[in-house]
């Protein structure tokens, strides 16, 4: 499945805890992008440490997806990511005319 994107979309990829979030707000002050988080682990509810995973109050001031959306103990798979990722750019699209997503690794990107 590729996505095909209606706005420009930035990919920052990177390993955890490479600097990946301090640069995405940065550029969230200066263009009108929202992040949607492809990183496999933030997902997860609860899972912070070790994820480098934006504070509650980082992600309440520039919005981000796919962030804490499932317990740990719930299954998640390709199509799920897939599912929800199509999601959030969708409500991206009504109302925003750039895209800017998070990578952990690169086969996330392969996907779009």
């Amino acid at each position: 499945m590729n996505y095909k994107f209606e706005f420009p979309a930035i990919f920052l990829i990177g390993p955890t805890a490479s600097g990946k979030t301090e640069i995405s707000l940065s550029i969230t002050k200066e263009f009108p992008v929202e992040i949607i988080s492809v990183d496999s682990s933030m997902i997860y509810k609860g899972l912070d440490i070790g994820t480098s995973k934006p504070s509650i109050s980082t992600r309440e001031a520039y919005p981000h997806y796919l962030i804490d959306i499932l317990s740990p103990e719930q299954d998640f798979d390709l199509g799920l990511f897939l599912d929800e990722t199509a999601k959030a750019l969708k409500k991206l699209e009504k109302k925003i005319n750039c895209h800017y997503l998070l990578a952990d690794q690169c086969y996330s990107i392969r996907l779009f």
